[in-house]
């Protein structure tokens, strides 16, 4: 009898944690779906934040963008185990658009690119300064980026592997 209680016991425990931990799961995933669709709402009206020492400042819309002398690239996309495949990107460097809205990068300055999905990039000032190396880019191959990628890319041309890009991007974070 002893052991049927404590067993009773020990399953009533574990249901409540199972209970517990569904609710807290069913909460997050709630939260990140309402920051998913803001994010996405965002990027319908093609618009870039950006946040300067943790305040908002003027979001980058795609009249700033098309404001700037766009140019096209060329970057080595290498993703999944797939073969390297040369792209041409139209798009301007990420530096001329923090310049665009006069967000001005000192030496220690960080720079983290947020895309909807949450994945989040951090470069150092002088990757940034390096007008050769990040791109905001709104085009591939001719078209423009689909809703999968787009409407804005980062691409860094300098990194061999394509680890440091970003699709989607949201949010230009300067610290």
């Amino acid at each position: 009898m002893k052991n049927l209680k404590q067993k009773i016991s020990s399953n009533f425990i574990i249901i409540v944690i199972l209970a517990v931990l569904a609710v807290f799961a069913s909460t997050m995933a709630l939260l990140n779906l309402q920051h998913a669709e803001n994010k996405l709402k965002q990027t319908s009206h093609k618009e870039i934040l950006i946040s300067l020492n943790n305040q908002a400042a003027a979001p980058i819309t795609w009249e700033d963008l098309c404001s700037i002398e766009a140019d096209e690239f060329l970057a080595v996309q290498k993703s999944n185990g797939k073969p390297p495949v040369e792209r041409t990107f139209k798009g301007t460097a990420l530096i001329n658009v923090l310049d665009l809205k006069g967000v001005s990068i000192n030496d220690s300055a960080q720079v983290a690119l947020s895309s909807i999905d949450g994945y989040t990039v951090t470069f150092s000032a002088d990757e940034v300064k390096d007008k050769h190396n990040i791109w905001l880019a709104w085009e591939m191959d001719g078209s423009a980026l689909d809703e999968n990628s787009g409407p804005y890319m980062v691409v860094v041309r300098k990194d061999p592997f394509s680890q440091r890009w970003a699709k989607q991007l949201c949010e230009i974070i300067v610290k």
